[in-house]
C-alpha cells in the first residue's frame, strides 16, 4: 500500500514537472524523471546509512572488526539501485542494462565498504578482499559497456 502510494506521488510530482518544463519555467526538468529523483533519495539515504547504519538499527556493539564494517557495507545497497534509477533511463539492450546494474551495485558496495573501513578500521583482510572482488567485477562489467558502446553508440547511454 505505502509502496503504491509512493508511485502515485512520484508519478504526480513527475506530471507537475513536465508541466512546468512545457511552460518554458525549467530548461533542466527534461532530464529530471521521478524515477532519477527516487534514485537521488536512495543514494542520500544510502549514503547516510552508511557512515550511521545505527540509525535504523542498534544491535549492540559489533563481535568483531569484519562484522563492525558490514553493518556498514550493507548499505551498498540503496547506493547502488538509486545509481542505476539515476544512470539508466531505458531497458533495452538487456546486456547494456545488466552491466549497468552489475556496475553500479558493485561501485555501491564498494562505496559503503570504504566508508566502513575508513570509519572503523582496516583490520580485516576478508573486507580487503571484498573490495576487490567488487573492484573487478566493476571493471568488468564497465569494460563490457564500453565494448558495447564502441560496437554501437546507442547501446551503452542510459538515456532515451
Amino acid at each position: 500500500m505505502a509502496a503504491r502510494a509512493l508511485v502515485l506521488l512520484l508519478e504526480a510530482l513527475g506530471q507537475r514537472l513536465r508541466g512546468r518544463a512545457e511552460q518554458g519555467a525549467w530548461s533542466i526538468v527534461s532530464v529530471v524523471t521521478p524515477l532519477r529523483i527516487l534514485g537521488a533519495i536512495l543514494v542520500a539515504g544510502g549514503l547516510v546509512l552508511s557512515v550511521a547504519p545505527t540509525l535504523v538499527h542498534d544491535p549492540g556493539a559489533a563481535p568483531d572488526l569484519f562484522e563492525a564494517v558490514e553493518r556498514h557495507a550493507r548499505w551498498g545497497l540503496p547506493i547502488g539501485i538509486g545509481s542505476v534509477l539515476i544512470l539508466r533511463t531505458r531497458l533495452r539492450p538487456w546486456s547494456a542494462t545488466l552491466a549497468s546494474v552489475v556496475l553500479a551495485l558493485s561501485l555501491g558496495y564498494l562505496v559503503a565498504r570504504v566508508i566502513g573501513i575508513v570509519l572503523e578500521g582496516s583490520g580485516s583482510s576478508r573486507q580487503w578482499m571484498y573490495c576487490g572482488i567488487e573492484v573487478v567485477i566493476g571493471l568488468a562489467a564497465a569494460v563490457y559497456l564500453r565494448r558495447k558502446r564502441e560496437q554501437n553508440p546507442d547501446a551503452g547511454e542510459g538515456h532515451g
